[in-house]
């Protein structure tokens, strides 16, 4: 008998300790994939921003070959306007002299002569004038021109930083991946130890001195039952968990839990076994009960029309534990419902079976 306590005693240790393990690489799991959607969203992020600045490169870049164009095209006229004005200086320097002299005293009288001055005076401030002109286009373009090819250089450079930040996100993203997976396989391997190990205490069973205590410490943990967990009640889902939008106000919610559409007055069942930890109202959430499944795992039921336990009571799964109500302001009857490890809310769908 003595050893028979030992090793049941050895086992409840064990058991325990594994337990203990799974709860801390649970937590971890949650961290990992809290750091996982920062990290996507971070990601995400710099997708939109790599794409505005792509955007704002390319208008730019044809910005800056567009003035090249128009540069090119003015330094060409004004080399074809000063090729004009070499040709007339020459043309009067070679009517200098005699030439000039017979030019201005052919003329038949002196209004010829000042009709004769004031051309060429005309033709040669003309001339000048749009060389000076077009060279004023030409410096004006160039420091346009310059300011673009600065921000091309900005661009290039905040580019590569983008590309650099990308780069290290989704290196860092890999690594999280890959320790989600190991943690995930860590997890399956400690629930096949807590299987055995149940199975070994089970067997023990036969021999304790209060069985019906030792049935319920072998009993499987919260933690293991993800996924196969009977709903409070069948209801439809009006709001499911996470963001939702309140379109009267237009402002963003979350969501904790999930709010089931059902009569007044229904069945609410707790769906597993614990011990009542808080029987009451809340502000916002009328009548509510919160259960303690162990292991630091809650259930919450909200919005109650009567709540039918009270705190320390103990509580066996899809026990009536109270009627729902018609206290939501946005969704009417029905029953607000959520699971918690520590404080950190989970989606409900996850855990449930048979959940709409």
């Amino acid at each position: 008998m003595l050893a028979s306590a030992s090793t049941e005693d050895l086992l409840q240790k064990k058991y325990h300790t594994t337990k203990e393990k799974m709860i801390r690489e649970e937590l971890r799991q949650r961290e990992v994939l809290g750091s996982i959607f920062t990290l996507n969203q971070g990601l995400k992020k710099l997708v939109k921003e790599k794409s505005e600045l792509s955007e704002d490169f390319l208008q730019t870049e044809a910005s800056t070959k567009e003035l090249a164009q128009k540069i090119v095209s003015l330094e060409t006229s004004l080399r074809i306007q000063k090729g004009v004005l070499r040709q007339r200086l020459v043309t009067i320097y070679k009517l200098g002299g005699q030439g000039l002299a017979r030019l201005l005293l052919t003329s038949s009288s002196s209004s010829d002569l000042e009709r004769n001055l004031k051309i060429l005076g005309i033709i040669a401030k003309a001339d000048l004038q749009l060389i000076s002109e077009v060279s004023l286009s030409v410096a004006s373009l160039q420091k346009r021109k310059d300011k673009f090819v600065s921000r091309l250089a900005v661009l290039k450079s905040l580019k590569e930083k983008i590309n650099k930040r990308e780069v290290a996100l989704a290196s860092e993203n890999q690594k999280k991946s890959q320790l989600l997976e190991s943690l995930r396989k860590t997890q399956k391997k400690r629930m096949s130890e807590l299987s055995k190990l149940r199975s070994q205490g089970l067997r023990h069973l036969a021999h304790s001195e209060n069985p019906a205590e030792a049935s319920l410490l072998w009993g499987p943990a919260f933690f293991e039952t993800k996924g196969k967990l009977p709903a409070p009640l069948k209801g439809k889902v009006l709001q499911g968990f996470g963001l939702y939008r309140d379109t009267t106000h237009d402002v963003a919610f979350g969501h904790k839990g999930l709010f089931l559409s059902v009569k007044k007055g229904s069945a609410v069942k707790s769906i597993f076994q614990g011990k009542v930890a808080y029987s009451g109202e809340l502000a916002g959430l009328g009548k509510t009960l919160i259960l303690d499944h162990g292991d630091h795992y809650y259930s919450v039921y909200a919005y109650n029309e009567e709540l039918k336990v009270q705190a320390g009571e103990e509580i066996t799964q899809n026990q009536v534990i109270a009627l729902s109500g018609t206290g939501n302001p946005h969704f009417g009857e029905g029953l607000y419902f959520e699971i918690r490890h520590f404080s950190e809310p989970y989606d409900p769908r996850s855990w449930m079976k048979g959940i709409l």
